[in-house]
């Protein structure tokens, strides 16, 4: 039978480490987040985050009761099954850690809005008003404001 070709090296990543720190070994625990950090920092993103891999279980109570009440919009990714959607074991299991991350796409607009500034100051010599937010980010703020009661 012929000897079977060694498989390539690869470095070790991000990901292998995470497989061997001991959740006992908050120092290695540590490190492993630093270098995550480094690593999305340097892919672009814009913040880096962890948080457990429990259910989420008020979540899941809230797209139930609004897939109950027909407000699920036709959002069969969301609200199909919730306990699923709402669940990263069920993704992947043993999972304990999730690493959230983000990435502004308004900086980018912001970016390239100042790049044609002078243009949108020839436009307002004109009379041109600046055009209005779209509509999901007042959508948003308005989710985020304080309600009362």
């Amino acid at each position: 039978m012929p000897a079977r070709p060694s498989a390539p090296q690869t470095p070790i990543t991000a990901a292998d480490r995470a497989d061997r720190a001991d959740s006992a070994d908050p120092g290695a625990l540590a490190a492993l987040a630093a270098e995550l950090r480094r690593l999305g920092t340097e892919a672009g993103l814009d913040a880096i985050g962890f948080a457990s891999a429990e259910p989420f279980l008020d979540a899941r109570a809230h797209l139930e009761s609004r897939k109950a009440d027909g407000l699920h919009g036709g959002m069969h990714f969301t609200y199909g099954d919730p306990v699923r959607s709402t669940d990263p074991a069920r993704s992947l299991d043993g999972a304990r850690t999730l690493v959230v991350a983000a990435r502004s796409y308004r900086k980018e607009r912001l970016e390239r809005e100042s790049e044609h500034e002078p243009d949108q100051h020839r436009h307002a010599e004109h009379g041109n008003h600046p055009q209005p937010e779209p509509k999901h980010d007042a959508e948003h703020k308005r989710q985020l404001a304080p309600r009362p009661g």
